[in-house]
């Protein structure tokens, strides 16, 4: 058995998604990134308006063209209705803001992935055949773990939980 350690570099759409997470952690006053804050930047990148969001990134052509196809694959994959992606992250947002304890965080830099999060990463890498880990790799990894779930943005289950 080889000793090396394979490199595994994050996919151009993994890293932006991975941005927005800590925004959104840090918005609503999270010490560490969570599998629920990375499923917000996941609806934000899987909404139909996020191509026009890509415009003003100054992203290469055909950068662009292969961010909008796996955005598409992830929401494809998480099945929901293109109509409805920003109004359920709009929802999901404002119920976790309504629990929030602590105050937002202006401070600069990025927050810490939490342990499940990190355990979602590490599974997404152990199936990743290529030397590129992608979004659709770790949402893949995030449902398949059960550590988000479309009930996160479902209005009738967020109560019992």
């Amino acid at each position: 058995m080889s000793t090396e350690t394979k490199t595994i570099k994050a996919g151009e759409l993994l890293q932006l998604c991975w941005l927005i997470a800590n925004a959104e952690a840090k918005h609503l006053g999270a010490t560490e990134i969570e599998p629920i804050h990375f499923l917000l930047a996941v609806l934000k990148v899987a909404d139909p308006k996020f191509p026009e969001q890509l415009d003003a990134l100054n992203v290469s052509s055909d950068d662009w063209a292969t961010m909008c196809r796996e955005a598409q694959s992830v929401r494809n994959y998480i099945d929901i209705i293109p109509d409805r992606v920003t109004a359920k992250r709009r929802r999901l947002r404002a119920r976790l803001n309504s629990k929030r304890v602590n105050p937002p965080i202006d401070k600069e830099g990025m927050l810490h992935r939490s342990e499940s999060l990190k355990r979602g990463f590490a599974d997404a890498i152990r199936f990743e055949n290529g030397d590129v880990l992608t979004l659709y790799d770790v949402v893949q990894s995030l449902f398949e773990l059960e550590l988000v779930s479309l009930r996160d943005v479902d209005n009738k289950s967020w109560a019992s939980k």
